[in-house]
């Protein structure tokens, strides 16, 4: 079990390099097949929150918070990001429609 002293270790080795691989292989695998404007806008905006969620949680985390409503606000972050990541691989897959 983590005491408060081991969570801001916790975040630098551990929390941050996932959030921020995880990231990177998303943008990776996004950007090799994009084929819309419009897909390229949600996924910046899904990069984002993502990297605002990472912020919030590091700050939360080097600050040692218990507070539940300071980890659902970045769960929510997360989920939105991804949601706009999602949304944005259904656009670039949607066929273009030929004249």
């Amino acid at each position: 079990m983590l005491t408060r002293p081991d969570i801001p270790v916790y975040d630098r080795y551990a929390v941050i390099p996932a959030f921020l691989g995880l990231l990177i292989l998303l943008d990776g695998s996004f950007v090799l097949g994009l084929k819309r404007i419009f897909s390229l806008s949600l996924h910046v905006l899904g990069n984002f929150m993502w990297l605002l969620a990472v912020y919030q949680l590091d700050h939360n985390l080097v600050i040692p918070t218990t507070d539940i409503s300071a980890y659902q606000q970045v769960f929510y972050l997360v989920f939105v990001g991804v949601l706009l990541f999602l949304v944005g691989i259904i656009v670039n897959d949607i066929p273009k429609r030929s004249r």
